[in-house]
């Protein structure tokens, strides 16, 4: 049975050959409100169910939701202040990543990761 995050210990960190296929890793949690919505999406995505309250209630989703860019960059947050902390230069790639409702207002978005495959490191000789 994989091993889910039995690694967290503060200030260690992870490396390749401590990582199995099927471990589970729990990033953590984030709160989004509302400021942080609209600023983002003011900045990044500025679609009015993003940054508009009223147009929002008139969109699709009846309410102001989170941009799809903000999420990636909060698991991207939740990543980095993970601990321990992995030891890599570049992550190849998050295949999968689901974003199954919209995120909105208050919403607490949880990030959960699982290894799907290990490749040995390339090593340029």
């Amino acid at each position: 049975m994989p091993k889910q995050d039995e690694n967290k210990l503060d200030g260690e960190t992870l490396y390749f050959d401590q990582i199995e296929e099927g471990q589970v890793f729990h990033f953590g949690e984030y709160v989004l409100e509302p400021e942080e919505i609209i600023s983002f999406a003011k900045q990044w995505d500025p679609q009015p169910f993003h940054v508009d309250e009223e147009m929002a209630k008139q969109s699709i989703f009846g309410g102001l939701t989170a941009s799809s860019l903000h999420i990636f960059a909060i698991c991207t947050k939740l990543f980095a202040a993970y601990q321990p902390s992995f030891a890599i230069l570049t992550m190849l790639g998050k295949d999968e990543l689901r974003i199954p409702a919209p995120a909105r207002l208050g919403d607490t978005l949880t990030y959960d990761s699982r290894c799907i495959s290990l490749k040995p490191p390339f090593i340029k000789t």
